[in-house]
């Protein structure tokens, strides 16, 4: 109650404070921020990156092509806060956590679609089946941020599809090296008089390597995903539009360790089918959209050498959401929405359904209280059908100050939401299988975090960053690595604190330098169940430091483009099946290497090596990764 008063008394002189000095500092320089880097996926509106208060990392295409990764969450590893973990190669299960926080935590948004697979052990994306070839710009906000996208988001990857202002723009690549590799990707893309479109195809195909150390067999683990992308937009009228977005990604990856008894010679099937049709309208003060989307996704996990089925299902999120804005004055603007959220899960085996709704309404004041002075104040509100209403808040701020050497920015936030455990959770803890002690009823996960930082923007690509953050999740629930008995949950708090320095150096038209480091101190709470785990051990597959290095060098007019990346990760645990304690993975250091070549505006050729060292790693206990690699490829734009 007292934390409810605080916010609404705040929130009420907050409002009061702009509208009466809304005429003071109403002024603002329209042609500085025009030249701006504008974002979207911090306060689900446009607006300067500079003004916001949250921390946000961009990934531009440039930035994507320039890594040449084939898969996204590759290149993620080199943003501050992203942990990355992989079991195995390319398509084997892989995990993307913002700030040591579990991975379904992070919300996947691909052209405004909410792509978590319901079926999943814990409603999470689906990164491994994630190609970067048709990306066209990556936002990556870290914090929690249940106010704005729904009370269990703890961080949002936002990823927009490859576009163009021409009337016409293709490109075509295609790719191959070790392991057997082959990539084929296509795009065509254009805006012609009221009609926008993006249309994408890609293919991937790998034979892999033997991903876990308990298979003597040391049979190759393959990768095959075939992923079609078409965004689609009409101009109605001069102020109404219509927009489509249809996905469909086809996936199969081998791996070991399936059904009963055990078989490491397994196949993974996947397909994914997504849309999004929403109706927007823009008037002089106020913006809406209205909007449907849908993902469905079903997995098979089959024995190969039987035929045996150890895993079929499929998982529904359907989302009907609304979106509006209202410029109030140069000063204030409230962004407010209402969604409906459906889940849905059915065990195909077992022929179990199970599906749930969640109904949401948020509004958060945007303020520009001087040129400047930024913040917001937002509260969001959930009724779940299965675990009650709850209330989600955020508070955001940016101050802006000038310095001899470009701007220096303070800015902070806090958040916080909750979880409802997963269908999956509950279904699975309630089967037959499942020992008689496991828990059969779950209550809600809290959270709760805060960050703030100093941002210095130097010349051109130059600047320097300083973030602190903490994380607190209360109640959480986590399966239990050790005896693979359950699902459990926690009756206290685990803990994720520490900070992210990033920084780059253009040191002349010819080099750029970049560098970042995260340290993270995770925590399981005092009163964890976890086999093999006490009160205030790490969290599993959470490094406490990681280090990323860069150097990218242009010559000949920047035909000749040359970089380097290394990663360093160290202090790092695994909680193996039936270890009595938590087991220290090693540390290891990564380098990668990429080379650019352009003839001229339609050609480019390509090189890139990955782990040139050929460091022997695991992010996963047990699980290999790949050694040394090399790939060629070549793209061509008309």
């Amino acid at each position: 109650m007292v934390l409810r008063l605080n916010f609404a008394v705040v929130a009420s002189l907050s409002f009061i404070s702009t509208l009466c000095c809304a005429p003071a500092f109403a002024e603002s320089n329209a042609k500085e921020q025009s030249l701006e880097e504008i974002i979207v996926v911090a306060n689900r509106s446009e607006v300067p990156i500079r003004q916001v208060g949250s921390t946000v990392s961009v990934l531009t295409e440039e930035d994507l092509a320039i890594r040449q990764n084939s898969l996204l969450a590759d290149t993620l590893r080199s943003v501050p806060g992203v942990q990355v973990s992989q079991s195995g190669g390319l398509g084997k299960t892989t995990s993307v956590r913002l700030r040591g926080e579990e991975a379904h935590r992070t919300l996947l948004l691909i052209d405004g679609i909410n792509v978590a697979d319901a079926s999943s052990v814990q409603i999470a994306p689906h990164f491994e089946d994630l190609l970067s070839s048709q990306i066209g710009r990556v936002e990556i906000l870290r914090g929690p941020q249940g106010m704005m996208y729904g009370a269990d988001a703890g961080g949002v990857v936002s990823l927009s599809s490859k576009a163009s202002t021409k009337p016409f723009e293709a490109d075509l690549a295609l790719e191959g090296g070790s392991y057997k590799t082959h990539t084929q990707a296509g795009n065509i893309r254009g805006t012609t008089g009221a009609l926008g479109y993006s249309l994408s195809a890609s293919n991937l195909s790998n034979e892999g390597f033997n991903v876990r150390e308990v298979d003597t067999e040391n049979e190759k683990d393959g990768y095959q995903n075939t992923t079609l992308h078409g965004r689609f937009g009409v101009q109605l009228t001069d102020s109404t539009g219509v927009e489509l977005v249809l996905r469909d990604v086809d996936a199969e990856a081998e791996f070991d360790g399936c059904g009963w008894p055990t078989s490491m010679d397994c196949l993974a099937e996947s397909q994914s089918r997504a849309y999004r049709v929403a109706v927007h309208s823009t008037e002089e003060k106020y913006q809406q959209v209205v909007s449907l989307s849908k993902n469905t996704i079903e997995r098979a996990n089959i024995g190969l050498s039987d035929g045996s089925v150890s895993l079929d299902s499929r998982g529904e999120v359907s989302q009907l959401q609304y979106l509006g804005r209202y410029h109030f004055n140069n000063v204030l603007k409230f962004v407010f929405g209402a969604d409906r959220k459906e889940e849905a899960f059915y065990n195909l085996l077992s022929e179990v359904e199970q599906d749930r709704g969640n109904n949401g309404v948020f509004v958060d004041a945007q303020v520009s209280l001087t040129d400047s002075f930024f913040y917001t104040i937002g509260a969001r509100h959930d009724d779940n059908e299965d675990f009650g209403r709850h209330t989600s808040l955020r508070l955001t701020g940016a101050y802006l100050l000038p310095v001899s050497h470009g701007e220096l920015k303070l800015k902070g936030s806090y958040g916080t939401g909750f979880r409802a455990p997963s269908l999956y959770e509950i279904n699975y803890n309630n089967g037959s299988y499942v020992a008689e002690d496991a828990p059969k009823s779950f209550v809600e996960e809290q959270s709760k975090g805060f960050d703030f930082g100093l941002e210095w923007q130097l010349a051109g690509e130059s600047y320097i960053e300083a973030v602190l953050f903490s994380t607190t999740i209360e109640d959480e629930i986590y399966f239990d690595l050790a005896n693979f008995c359950c699902y459990l949950q926690d009756e206290g708090e685990t803990d994720s604190k520490g900070f992210e320095l990033s920084g780059a150096w253009e040191q002349s038209e010819h080099l750029l330098l970049g560098a970042n480091y995260t340290y993270n101190r995770t925590s399981l709470s005092d009163s964890t169940t976890l086999s093999g785990a006490k009160g205030g051990d790490p969290r599993a597959r959470r490094p406490k430091h990681i280090v990323n290095l860069s150097a990218q060098t242009f010559w000949l007019e920047k035909r000749l483009q040359l970089a380097l990346f290394m990663r360093s990760i160290s202090n790092s645990v695994d909680y193996p099946f039936g270890a009595d304690s938590a087991k220290a993975l090693d540390d290891y250091q990564v380098l990668d290497f990429s080379a650019r070549w352009t003839f001229d505006s339609t050609a480019q050729a390509y090189i890139r090596a990955s782990n040139v060292l050929d460091e022997n790693y695991q992010e996963v206990d047990g699980y290999n990764t790949a050694g040394a690699s090399a790939y060629i490829g070549m793209r061509l734009s008309f």
